[in-house]
């Protein structure tokens, strides 16, 4: 269990790394990976964007985002 008063700014940076590493396995089981959508793709059904933590404190950068 992570437990931030015992570890490392190393070990920190690990966890981060390993949970980006892990984001397109994690995209796929729940539905499409961003990393494997191409204009051959089907799209059908609500297509949803998740905010980080920084879109939610921050706002989203303006513009439109193509899905």
């Amino acid at each position: 269990m992570w437990d931030a008063a015992r570890e490392e700014q190393d070990d920190e940076d690990e966890w981060r790394w390993a949970a980006h590493d892990l984001a397109a396995d994690l995209a796929r089981s729940y539905g499409v990976t961003p990393l494997h959508i191409g204009p051959d793709t089907p799209c059908r059904g609500t297509g949803v964007i998740a905010l980080t933590p920084y879109g939610l404190a921050h706002g989203v950068p303006p513009g439109a985002y193509r899905v």
